[in-house]
């Protein structure tokens, strides 16, 4: 979604992927990458990105579907409460 984001912006400004990364010191590819969600994007690049597209970080999760990501080994807390004796 992050990645999505990030070239809805970009498109938006106009600006092309090589210009975008000559901006941020990486290349057109690593750019690539981020937008078909190959390399996640962290904090702070997500910022200079962000700084550069001329838009706050949380627009980069606008829309973002509510169902959180289901991580292996981990599991929601049960609200079960049990009282022995």
């Amino acid at each position: 979604h992050v990645g999505a984001r990030i070239r809805l912006r970009r498109n938006m400004v106009g600006l092309s992927q090589e210009r975008l990364g000559d901006s941020l010191g990486i290349t057109f590819q690593q750019i690539q990458k981020y937008e078909k969600g190959v390399n996640r994007v962290g904090a702070s690049r997500l910022q200079a990105i962000g700084n550069v597209l001329n838009v706050p970080v949380t627009f980069f999760f606008d829309d973002m579907p509510d169902q959180p990501e289901k991580v292996p080994g981990f599991e929601e807390e049960s609200d079960n409460t049990y009282v022995v004796g």
